[in-house]
């Protein structure tokens, strides 16, 4: 098999792969947050406007769709981000639901970046001909409008500052 015909293979399963309203990636890219790259691509609903290098949500629960070629190995799923932490809010607790099973808590008090991984199995994902997808559901009810404690025109509820977001066979290094 030739260069050529394995980059026509893998391009045509990507096209088949291709969900609509979903974020779109492939194993081992290393997608971001923000106007650049990601955009609101598979946003679904809790999302804030994307800013230059990261999106907040905007509200207690924040969606996201994302879709690839079905893996039939464990992945690790990614997502590197800070929490909004000011004197009024010392903490935020997040929680992780994939396809509606809960698979990841974090309760975070440093406002710096903090990766958030969580194992997905294969039989996590819903799939559709050789494509699979995830819907990914943050909880963050400690999210909190900046207006309510400080003079701003801002009203979004914010709680975690997304960066970036991968999936990883299980056992690469990463």
């Amino acid at each position: 098999m030739t260069m050529q015909s394995v980059i026509r293979m893998t391009e045509a399963l990507r096209r088949e792969c291709h969900i609509v309203g979903a974020l779109n990636t492939d194993i081992g890219v290393v997608r971001c947050f923000g106007s650049g790259d990601v955009r609101d691509a598979g946003m679904i609903r809790g999302w804030a406007a994307p800013e230059d290098s990261h999106s907040w949500n905007d509200g207690p629960e924040a969606v996201l769709m994302l879709a690839t070629a079905r893996p039939d190995f464990s992945c690790a799923l990614v997502v590197e981000g800070a929490p909004l932490i000011v004197p009024a809010r010392k903490r935020q607790d997040v929680t992780l639901y994939v396809n509606g099973l809960r698979l990841g808590f974090w309760r975070l008090t440093e406002a710096k970046n903090t990766p958030l991984e969580v194992l997905v199995e294969p039989s996590h994902w819903l799939t559709r001909g050789d494509a699979a997808v995830l819907t990914l559901a943050w909880h963050l009810p400690d999210s909190l409008r900046l207006s309510t404690i400080e003079p701003a025109d801002d009203d979004r509820e914010l709680g975690f500052c997304f960066r970036t977001l991968a999936l990883f066979a299980a056992s690469h290094e990463r």
